[in-house]
């Protein structure tokens, strides 16, 4: 049985790239200014949690960046073929292998930044100095799973190619 190695770095270093940028964007969050508090229901009902306009922008910033990546592979793929792609079909053109890559990773690095954001959110509530990030950290986690659920949206034959 032989195992492909070679994207074992590019997507390792796309995911530490991906935890990095969320960890730091999620541990520079602090209350600030112009804070929206949510009163959540019974479960909770003693805590509130603040989402400020920062926090929302950090949790959600590598989701829509991964999002944006992917439409414009979408549209670079049809643009430079003038069709979609075939099955089994391997890219000719640099810039099209690159930008497969680059989507690639960062969908992966997506995906695994989802553990580290896990462990974040856990730690949040079990400390009660680092609670500010449990929600922040909730809320990244549903724009990833918004965001990859976005990719199915992309058409049909493309999505048929892409998952061969």
């Amino acid at each position: 049985m032989n195992i492909d190695v070679s994207y074992t770095f590019p997507v390792s270093m796309a995911a530490f790239v991906c935890i990095f940028i969320t960890t730091v964007t999620l541990c520079l969050v602090k209350k600030h200014t112009k804070e929206i508090r949510l009163n959540t229901s019974s479960f909770l009902s003693a805590w509130q949690f603040a989402l400020s306009k920062r926090a929302l922008m950090g949790a959600g910033i590598m989701p829509v960046i991964s999002i944006a990546v992917f439409y414009a592979f979408v549209v670079h793929v049809r643009l430079s073929l003038g069709r979609w792609p075939v099955f089994n079909e391997t890219f000719t053109s640099g810039w099209l292998r690159f930008h497969h890559a680059l989507a690639e990773y960062l969908s992966l690095g997506l995906m695994a930044s989802l553990y580290a954001t896990g462990i974040m959110t856990l730690l949040s509530f079990a400390f009660k100095s680092l609670r500010f990030l449990s929600f922040s950290c909730l809320i990244h986690m549903v724009f990833v799973g918004l965001s990859l659920g976005s990719f199915l949206l992309a058409p049909h034959p493309f999505l048929n190619w892409l998952f061969d």
